[in-house]
This record gives structure tokens, C-alpha cells and sequence, in this order.
């Protein structure tokens, strides 16, 4: 039995191109960067992409830690984006992800980040094709 749940959010425009994005009783200030015609009062929706993927894959992997009874001394994950500038669309044609991740119980950890992989839900989103439906 499969189980949907909706989440819902709402991004505002704030003059520019300055955009207010909510969800739930959060907020997020998102902008573009000079070089784009932005104002640089913050990170850009691509930006705030790889934030959610580097915030994912910290909890992610924390949950699968803490679930098999290990203990985590440290978690990080930088994420980069490669863009294309030159192209139509402008948007990331690469995204690479460096894990710095230290447990107690050492010899686990790669099996545990290619789990963290497979289940990470925003990087699932990004690995497949989802449809994004314009009503």
C-alpha cells in the first residue's frame, strides 16, 4: 500500500529579483547574485538546490548512523554545482558531492553511505525524472 502526502509552498515575489519562499512556519529570502542582475540579498534558487541536498544527506545518513546503534563524530557533506552558462536554460550539469562522515565503528561507513545514496529523498529527486506540472 503506497501512502502520498502533499507538501506545500509558496514563493512570493519581492520586488527584483528578490523572491520570499515559505513552508510550513518557515521562510527562506532567495535572490540572484549581481553578475545575474540580482541584488545578493541571498543564496539563488540553484544555490538553495544543493543546500537541500547537502542538508538531506546530513540527516539522512545521521538517521541510518544513529538507527544502527553507531555513533557519529562527524558529518558534512559539501556539494558543487557545475554550471552552464552558455546554454538556453542556465542551470547546474553536474552536481558532485564530497562526504566527510567520521563513526566510531570505521569499517561500516561506505556501506552506510551507499545506502545514504540510494534513500536520500532529494537526491532521488534529482536522479529522476519527476514531473513538475505547471496548472
Amino acid at each position: 500500500m503506497q501512502t502520498v502526502t502533499e507538501s506545500k509552498s509558496l514563493a512570493v515575489w519581492q520586488g527584483d529579483l528578490r523572491v520570499r519562499s515559505s513552508i510550513r512556519q518557515y521562510s527562506l529570502d532567495m535572490d540572484e547574485p549581481h553578475a545575474f542582475s540580482g541584488t545578493d540579498t541571498g543564496a539563488s534558487p540553484l544555490e538553495v538546490m544543493l543546500q537541500a541536498l547537502g542538508g538531506c544527506l546530513v540527516i539522512t545518513t545521521s538517521y541510518l548512523i544513529r538507527k544502527r546503534g553507531l555513533t557519529p563524530r562527524k558529518i558534512e557533506f559539501e556539494v558543487i554545482g557545475e554550471s552552464n552558462l552558455s546554454g538556453k536554460v542556465i542551470g547546474f550539469t553536474r552536481i558532485q558531492v564530497i562526504p566527510r562522515v567520521e563513526i566510531e565503528e570505521g569499517e561500516k561507513l561506505a556501506e552506510i553511505l551507499t545506502e545514504v545514496e540510494s534513500v536520500c529523498p532529494v537526491s532521488y529527486a534529482l536522479k529522476h525524472e519527476i514531473p513538475v506540472l505547471m496548472l
